[in-house]
């Protein structure tokens, strides 16, 4: 009796990404240095899983569900990345803030510009944008967990001399290094160069501005090339620019100052985030599979988000309670989740192909 090959498929991959995404947070507020370091290797571990369901999904080809999977996952990742480094004053909120509502923009422009026709052409630092965000928040919780000048540097050179193995590799095999590459080695002889000069604190702020420049210029890059496109759209329908604000601003105005207050709902609010991106990242797909819809769900959930922010934030400055707080954020909440599960209960057809390669259904 011979052994059954077992197949990985990348939407496996990913869904695994997904459903483990949960724990180094989890470990992250144990704050504690050991647990810190065990939430970095998961999240290590969940980045290079990236690398490998893309290589899959290349191989063995896409599917719909990984379509809509693979950005929302990326997304969430951001926010169970960057929330708590913002909870833990690692890194001003405002940075995160304003990270945030970009990525947020350019997802819900993303929908404007499939549902026009639009296409435009990645640039190279549109392509790096995810993978400096991910490496970066990394990073940065390394520079905060090790602020010893030796070990540090240590930690940082080795990794540096990490990232120039694509390049080294290249070179052995008589190949000139692609931008990738190099766009590698010089990632990370940029980070070593940033602690050696500077202590933690600045080093860490240096780092997120920089993250933040490449997400900023690359989201003006998507703004600049569709902005005909834009043009003519809110003309045709002024309901959208209201749309986009709302999608872009109304969570991260309202939910990410209250992480800097005491007895805030931390995980309700990264909850709310993650389920916002989330519906961003359903949204493109949607609308990719020919699933438009009007302006008015959409101003609803941003409405709703808006007030409830206001009720979170006041129950915090007034000293309300917590319970008020955390009330109103499970509301939001749960509207976005019931927005969510209708959409998918709507569209559950276009999905049913990619279920079936997570062995879900027959």
């Amino acid at each position: 009796m011979g052994w059954k090959r077992v197949r990985i498929t990348a939407n496996q991959v990913t869904l695994a990404r997904l459903v483990l995404l949960p724990l180094p947070v989890a470990l992250v507020y144990r704050n504690t240095h050991g647990y810190m370091l065990g939430a970095l290797a998961i999240y290590i571990l969940l980045g290079l899983t990236d690398v490998l369901d893309g290589y899959l999904a290349r191989k063995h080809g896409a599917t719909a569900l990984g379509a809509l999977l693979d950005p929302v996952v990326d997304k969430i990742f951001l926010v169970a990345g960057f929330v708590p480094l913002a909870d833990f004053q690692i890194m001003p909120t405002t940075l995160v803030f304003i990270l945030f509502i970009r990525e947020l923009a350019v997802t819900a422009l993303r929908s404007i510009a499939l549902e026009e026709g639009f296409s435009f052409k990645t640039s190279a630092i549109a392509k790096l944008k995810t993978t400096i965000q991910m490496a970066g928040a990394g990073f940065i919780l390394i520079i905060w967990l090790f602020p010893e000048e030796v070990t540090i540097r240590l930690i940082l050179s080795v990794a540096a001399a990490a990232f120039c193995i694509p390049a080294v590799v290249a070179v052995a095999r008589a190949r000139r290094p692609g931008w990738m590459a190099w766009s590698s080695a010089l990632c990370g002889a940029a980070i070593l160069a940033i602690r050696w000069a500077l202590p933690p604190t600045q080093a860490i702020f240096a780092l997120m501005a920089i993250i933040v420049a490449i997400t900023l210029y690359s989201g003006a890059e998507y703004v600049w090339g569709m902005r005909r496109v834009l043009r003519t759209r809110f003309v045709r329908s002024p309901l959208e620019a209201a749309r986009l604000a709302g999608l872009s601003f109304a969570v991260p105005l309202f939910y990410l100052p209250a992480l800097d207050l005491p007895d805030d709902p931390t995980f309700a609010i990264l909850g709310l985030l993650a389920a916002e991106f989330a519906a961003g990242g359903l949204d493109n797909s949607l609308v990719q599979l020919g699933h438009a819809r009007s302006p008015g769900p959409d101003l609803f959930r941003s409405g709703v988000q808006a007030a409830c922010g206001a009720v979170l934030l006041w129950a915090l400055f007034s000293g309300a309670g917590p319970r008020i707080a955390l009330a109103a954020t499970l509301f939001a909440l749960g509207v976005t989740l019931g927005d969510l599960g209708l959409r998918v209960l709507r569209h559950r057809r276009d999905f049913r192909s990619g279920v079936a390669t997570l062995g879900l259904i027959p």
